[in-house]
């Protein structure tokens, strides 16, 4: 939070905050706001104590050094067409300010870069692990805000096999259909199991969402 205060604790490492994953990566993952959003105030501060800085400075500087720690570092930046604070939270589990992802979007990167997540079936076993806390309301409110089809569809289907319902589904499920990038896993091959519902190939073992292992 030091070396850039408008960071957030992100994918694998925030799945770790949560306690929603038992492997750990070797990696710290990050993600930032894109330069042109940077207006969030460093953590610990509020906006009436920067009132004085001249008009259009930086607040600070966020550097983005490779490695921290003896750990490296991987930084993931926002796109500009979202707020500089999409889905990130303010925690203090030791008593000091840190911001990380929220649970549900970290669940959702988790779906759309299961690679910075430990790998797809980590995702899903989360999604599991998630399921009597996420807030669905938040849920389905950041997913609407990405505008990615191919999301929808996977949160959708993630959703129906966990037993959780939300009146977006409908809405949603209305929209879905085919295409080349209509899997549950974008990195891997398509399947031959499908999910007519959500028009999805299922090519990712999916006993992890029921908390089993593959």
């Amino acid at each position: 939070m030091e070396v850039h205060p408008f960071a957030a604790l992100s994918h694998a490492s925030a799945l770790s905050f949560h306690s929603l994953t038992q492997d750990f990566s070797n990696d710290t993952h990050v993600t930032i706001p894109a330069p042109s959003a940077e207006r969030l105030v460093p953590l610990g501060t509020a906006p009436e104590d920067w009132r004085d800085l001249e008009t259009g400075s930086a607040l600070v500087i966020g550097r983005e050094p490779k490695m921290l720690l003896d750990r490296s570092i991987q930084w993931h930046r926002l796109s500009t067409g979202v707020s500089p604070a999409f889905g990130f939270g303010q925690y203090e589990p030791f008593g000091y300010p840190v911001r990380v992802t929220t649970v549900e979007r970290t669940l959702l990167d988790g779906l759309r870069h299961p690679e910075w997540c430990g790998g797809i079936e980590n995702v899903l076993r989360a999604w599991h692990m998630a399921r009597d806390i996420v807030d669905l309301n938040a849920l389905v409110g950041l997913t609407d805000t990405l505008e990615v089809a191919i999301l929808r569809q996977r949160v959708g289907f993630v959703l129906d096999e966990l037993k959780l319902v939300h009146p977006a589904l409908e809405a949603w499920q209305s929209l879905a259909h085919r295409g080349g990038s209509s899997k549950l896993s974008g990195a891997a091959p398509f399947a031959p199991t499908f999910s007519e519902r959500w028009k999805l190939s299922i090519n990712a073992p999916i006993s992890a969402l029921h908390g089993q292992q593959s």
